[in-house]
């Protein structure tokens, strides 16, 4: 399923990405963002409590929510939809809750409709033609097993003549404890400036950087020097084996500060 708000930014609810078209970005939100934002917009313009967005965001999946969550993800919301041209998106009531604001116009997409249609028993086939539908289909199987091998060995073939131009991957622990994992290389990386900006986007978004917390940060070049231009941090908290259990996402599309 997906919604379309003001005609000209989507968002997907089977992958969580609220995309705009118009220029290809796209934003991978954090779960609890994703369900806020399903709430606010199934909610037709409804008033939405602080309780009632608690029990149906946090509660109901074994979580516990505060004002602090809360704020932290309508600040993403909020931050994201004005980034692809949508302001006002929710209105804070104080003492209240929030509600979707009246001017923002939300669409589904149309559910594809299965239609019925009666049985109707197949006709018996000849047994020759059942024959030479059987040694088509072995044929074929043949065929498409070939096939696959070759795309494989070409795959393979392919990746180990490009292994050498993969990008280098730069990691630097903090001292604060979160490691730093980034695609530019050992040239590239510009260490203490980097970090400078890794700590302020965490503290900006009351995001912790502890021991074993993996912090992912890249940036393109933007078209004027006092800015990063699009800047995306991921920072990812692991589980007891030591993968990645759940990120929280954060972009800027022209990041100032670049020199702080």
């Amino acid at each position: 399923m997906q919604y379309i708000i003001n005609g000209s930014i989507v968002f997907d609810k089977g992958d969580g990405t609220l995309k705009h078209p118009e220029t290809n970005d796209a934003v991978q939100l954090p779960l609890p963002a994703q369900r806020l934002l399903l709430i606010i917009l199934e909610s037709g313009g409804e008033i939405l409590s602080r309780d009632f967005l608690f029990r149906e965001v946090w509660d109901k999946f074994g979580l516990t929510g505060s004002n602090s969550n809360l704020n932290q993800y309508l600040s993403l919301l909020r931050r994201n939809m004005m980034v692809f041209g949508c302001e006002n998106f929710v209105i804070t009531l104080p003492k209240v809750g929030i509600r979707l604001d009246e001017h923002i116009n939300i669409m589904k997409d149309p559910e594809e409709e299965v239609s019925e249609h009666p049985y109707v028993p197949e006709p018996v086939e000849p047994q020759e033609k059942k024959k030479s539908d059987a040694f088509f289909f072995k044929g074929s199987l043949i065929g498409l097993t070939v096939l696959i091998f070759i795309t494989l060995a070409s795959v393979w073939i392919l990746y180990v003549r490009n292994t050498a131009r993969d990008p280098v991957f730069s990691v630097h622990t903090l001292q604060a404890g979160c490691v730093i994992h980034t695609t530019k290389s050992e040239s590239e990386y510009h260490s203490e400036k980097i970090e400078n900006q890794v700590l302020k986007i965490l503290k900006e978004n009351s995001l912790p950087c502890r021991k074993g917390f993996n912090v992912y940060f890249d940036y393109y070049t933007s078209s004027t020097p006092q800015t990063y231009g699009r800047t995306m941090l991921s920072l990812c908290r692991p589980a007891a084996n030591g993968v990645n259990r759940a990120c929280d996402n954060i972009y800027y599309l022209d990041r100032k500060e670049i020199n702080d």
